[in-house]
């Protein structure tokens, strides 16, 4: 009989030895599953992860002192895998043990920003809320270039500015600045465009969506104008906006947009609300328009 299906042996290796699941299985020479099925059979209770985790550590004396802890983590500011690394165990074990002693855990942000200060010492002037704000207000440095004075990622520029109530600048505001610090008229010109393509591509869809509407609005704005309001044919009285147009009143249409060098419907609403809506214009469906334009009268009118 296998040494792990004797209830006693298997109560003392793992409850009272605490060897893990795992020796065990060596010991027994088998796999770990054996060992968890027969200690569900004898309703020995099954360890925790972090439990586990803390009986892995072979000596964990030294993190257990409340005193010691509290003096590596909080006073000498170490971290929970530097720490493990020094007692060679994992960073659950002592993260369970300054949970047990209720000492003060650092959030992700924290730690995140403890590890960079550790790495790099010059990131300890982002703590000075005056140095951070001469630098980012008053002599309008752009987060980039103190990242690359205190060599660190502009993230953490941002991540500082947020915590000392520091107001951001809005990216149009960074652009200008940008732009300004060149005093080359060229340069400035060519980081200009750039600057507007790069912005184009990141929100082409953004951006095409937004003219569609702004489109729409500015032609529903010429049509009540001319076609009053709900917009409708002066000819045959057709409401649908879909089937409405402009119409020259004279029928000089071509020769008056070869005169104003406008090519497209849309330029040609813009051009008609920037001169303040002139007269000579009027709404006619598609239909009419075309009649009109082929046989200089529709026969709405004829029938009329």
């Amino acid at each position: 009989m296998k040494k792990y299906k004797d209830r006693e042996w298997l109560y003392q290796k793992y409850t009272i030895e605490k060897l893990s699941a795992y020796k065990i299985a060596k010991e027994c020479s088998c796999s770990v599953r054996p060992i968890f099925d027969w200690l569900k059979k004898y309703t020995i209770p099954i360890r925790s992860s972090s439990e586990a985790a803390l009986i892995r550590c072979d000596d964990g004396k030294l993190y257990k002192n409340r005193q010691w802890l509290y003096q590596k983590y909080t006073v000498e500011k170490l971290t929970t895998v530097v720490l493990a690394k020094e007692l060679g165990c994992t960073p659950t074990a002592v993260s369970w043990w300054l949970k047990k002693f209720a000492i003060p855990t650092r959030s992700s942000n924290e730690s995140r920003i403890l590890t960079l200060e550790k790495k790099n010492p010059k990131s300890m002037l982002l703590r000075n809320k005056k140095w951070l704000y001469q630098n980012y207000i008053e002599e309008q440095k752009s987060t980039c270039q103190i990242a690359n004075e205190l060599t660190c990622p502009a993230s953490t520029i941002f991540n500082w500015l947020e915590k000392h109530n520091i107001p951001r600048r809005s990216s149009s505001e960074a652009a200008f600045l940008v732009y300004k610090s060149d005093p080359d008229p060229i340069v400035r010109k060519r980081r200009k465009k750039e600057y507007q393509e790069r912005y184009r591509k990141k929100h082409m869809i953004e951006s095409r969506e937004k003219g569609k509407i702004r489109r729409q609005k500015r032609r529903a704005e010429v049509l009540v104008h001319y076609g009053g309001n709900p917009p409708k044919c002066v000819c045959c009285g057709e409401l649908e906006d879909s089937f409405l147009s402009i119409d020259h009143i004279n029928n000089d249409g071509a020769k008056h947009r070869k005169e104003i060098n406008v090519h497209s419907g849309d330029a040609f609403y813009l051009w008609l609300k920037k001169n303040n809506f002139p007269s000579g214009f009027q709404v006619l469906c598609y239909n009419c328009n075309m009649a009109k334009g082929i046989y200089g009268k529709c026969p709405h009118e004829k029938a009329r």
